[in-house]
């Protein structure tokens, strides 16, 4: 991606904060890993949903904790390139 998109892009991520960033992250996690699901429950069973069980129910906890720490690791990591390219535009200025 374009530094300068990256920048721009980011600054907007930014304004709207971390909370609202992990939360969009363990979402989009959870919606495909339920459509994942319901493809493998029409492929083994031949039907998209079955009754919810204790697991079933764990795993989606499980996947939401997974969404939440990529959601963090990701924010990490966009705040520490967004950082280091602020700090060469402004390196180049001078």
């Amino acid at each position: 991606m374009n530094s300068i998109k990256f920048i721009s892009d980011w600054k907007k991520t930014r304004e709207k904060g971390i909370g609202v960033y992990v939360f969009r992250c363990t979402i989009l996690i959870l919606i495909a890993s339920i459509i994942g699901k319901a493809i493998g429950h029409y492929s083994y069973n031949g039907t998209i949903f079955k009754t919810f069980s204790l697991p079933d129910i764990a795993g989606v906890l499980f996947i939401c904790l997974i969404g939440f720490l990529a959601g963090m690791f990701l924010w990490n990591h966009n705040e520490t390139r967004y950082k280091e390219l602020i700090k060469s535009s402004n390196n180049k200025e001078n």
